[in-house]
C-alpha cells in the first residue's frame, strides 16, 4: 500500500480510505469498524491478533523472514525474528539440505 500512496497520494476518488462520513479514515475510524466486525462474528480478535496472524501465515508458508520483517515494518529482522523464528521449523532442515547439495552429499 506504501507504494500506491507514493505514486498517487492519499486520495483516491476522495480518500484512500473513507469512514462512513465520507471523510479521510483516522485511526478511531478504524478502532471503531474493527469492534463492529468483532461484535459481528462474536470473537474478540484485535487488530494486533490479525498482525500476528498474517506474519505467522506467512512465515508458515516459507515467505522469508526479511521480508515479513519489511511488511511489518519492524525496525530490525531481529524482532521478527525473536518473535516469529519459531514459525520457520523447517529452515535448517532445509539450509541442510541444500548444503549437502552444494558438497555432493545428497542423498
Amino acid at each position: 500500500m506504501k507504494f500506491h500512496i507514493r505514486a498517487h497520494g492519499t486520495r483516491l476518488d476522495g480518500g484512500l480510505f473513507k469512514n462512513q462520513r465520507g471523510s479521510l479514515a483516522a485511526r478511531d475510524d478504524f478502532g471503531y469498524a474493527w469492534r463492529q466486525v468483532s461484535a459481528t462474528v462474536r470473537h474478540e480478535w484485535s487488530a494486533h491478533d490479525l498482525r500476528h496472524y498474517f506474519a505467522s501465515t506467512c512465515l508458515l508458508n516459507g515467505l522469508p523472514i526479511l521480508a515479513v520483517s519489511r511488511w511489518l515494518g519492524h525496525a530490525s529482522i531481529t524482532i521478527t525474528a525473536d518473535t516469529y523464528g519459531h514459525m520457520t521449523p523447517d529452515s535448517m532442515d532445509r539450509a541442510v539440505n541444500v548444503l549437502d547439495g552444494i558438497m555432493g552429499l545428497a542423498a
